[in-house]
């Protein structure tokens, strides 16, 4: 700005008309100190101190107001089933499989377990499975028994009395649980028709009792599962 003053006072124009240059001068300096000041300036905005106020603030019937949408809530489930039941050949292999990685999962670098799979660990594997193949196909029926709900009419399982025991397994109900048999025999766990896991299941049971026919084959794998609407187990073999 000095410089432009310079020039204006030793050109021929400012020497004419001192009055009028000089006026030019103060009108351009004071517009671009004004815009400078409108710059710098942030225009203030009252924030609500409650909720309830928010309705009613300035910046909320300016931007949000006229643009409101309707709030959605969505249920997001993992229906994924574990992908390695496709990648095993037998019910046993499969086992051992989810069992290293149970053993692997709760490793402790105070106690490290070494040697063979235990019981234990063969067990807590199977429990993932089943829990894990139930959690898919039985959403439904798993969903109104945590809360406390009647299962619809529709339900297949409706029969069976189903109920969830205290490792979150979906067990078939009934009578049996008053009877002096072992746990599992009154109360196996269901099993879908329409799963990998149900012909692995049903493959190891016929194999281990030499081959049994289709009756003698049903009757032991009830002794721990309950395949759901199962004619002819011979036929998922």
């Amino acid at each position: 700005m000095i410089d432009l003053k310079r020039l204006i006072e030793e050109s021929d124009v400012f020497k004419e008309d001192y009055e009028f240059v000089k006026s030019v001068i103060e009108q351009v300096l004071e517009e671009v100190k004004t815009q400078k000041s409108q710059l710098n300036e942030v225009p203030a905005v009252n924030f609500p101190r409650y909720v309830d106020e928010i309705h009613n603030c300035e910046p909320y019937q300016r931007e949000l107001k006229d643009n409101q949408m309707e709030s959605m809530c969505f249920l997001v489930q993992n229906n994924e089933i574990l992908p390695i039941i496709d990648k095993c050949s037998s019910f046993l292999k499969l086992q051992g499989v989810l069992a290293w990685c149970v053993r692997f999962k709760e490793k402790n670098l105070l106690q490290i377990t070494t040697g063979n799979l235990t019981v234990a660990e063969l067990s807590t594997a199977l429990l993932c499975l089943v829990r894990k193949v139930q959690s898919v196909y039985f959403t439904t029926e798993i969903w109104c028994i945590e809360r406390g709900q009647q299962l619809p009419d529709s339900i297949n399982l409706l029969t069976l009395s189903p109920f969830l025991d205290e490792r979150k397994i979906l067990c078939v109900g009934g009578r049996l649980r008053h009877s002096n048999l072992p746990a599992e025999q009154k109360d196996p766990m269901l099993i879908p028709n329409n799963h990998l896991i149900c012909d692995l299941i049903v493959k190891h049971y016929h194999f281990s009792y030499l081959h049994t026919g289709a009756e003698a084959t049903l009757a032991n794998i009830r002794t721990k599962f309950w395949i759901v609407n199962v004619a002819d187990p011979k036929s998922n073999v």
